[in-house]
This record gives structure tokens, sequence and C-alpha cells, in this order.
């Protein structure tokens, strides 16, 4: 996959996400929640189970480590193009160095340990 193609797939899940987001989630638009007013519909509809719950609340995110996360994917998305030079049918010497540096990289450690 070219740079070029993986920055407009990543940019229309970006746009998809928000889109959802927008429409399912009040934190996001309006910054509040209202996930409890829609938890007897989910019940309801068989989208959950109040007897098997495979999500808990989870532990409030630091805003610094938000930061950190997002920056470090924007890193990333930059990252990919050191790989512009890379033939799709061609794996060479440099391209495995690219990788094993991109996967030793301070930004996928700070995202493997949000």
């Amino acid at each position: 996959m070219t740079p070029e193609a993986y920055r407009q797939r990543l940019s229309r899940v970006r746009k998809k996400m928000a889109e959802f987001l927008g429409q399912y989630c009040g934190a996001y638009g309006s910054g509040k929640c209202n996930c409890k007013d829609r938890v007897n519909y989910a019940i309801q509809n068989h989208r959950i189970n109040p007897l098997q719950l495979d999500y808990v609340p989870a532990a409030k995110i630091p805003i610094q480590t938000m930061v950190d996360v997002k920056n470090a994917m924007e890193e990333i998305d930059d990252l990919s193009q050191d790989f512009s030079f890379c033939k799709p049918y061609a794996s060479p010497e440099r391209t495995k160095h690219l990788i094993q540096e991109f996967l030793d990289s301070t930004q996928l450690s700070i995202i493997q340990n949000a």
C-alpha cells in the first residue's frame, strides 16, 4: 500500500469514526455521556447481558496520556512516508531495518503502554 493510499484510508476511517461518535456518543458531541439512557434498550435488544458483562468501567485516562498517544499515532502516520521507496514485491534489508526501528520506537511504546 502506498503512503498516499494509507493516508486516504486513515482519513476515511477517522471520518467514519467521528460520524459514528457524533451520532451515538453524547460525550463526543455535547460533552455529556448518555450511555446510561441507552442501557435498557441495549438489554432489551440483547446487545448486552447484565449477567455477563464483558466490559467494566475503565480507570480515567489522564489528559497527558491521551495527548501523548495521539501525538505518537500522528508521528507513526508521518513515518509511513519512510516506506514510500519500497516496492510492493520486494523486501530489502532497508525495509526490514525500518520496520524493526518502528517496532522499537518510542512512539509505538507509548501507544502499547497507554
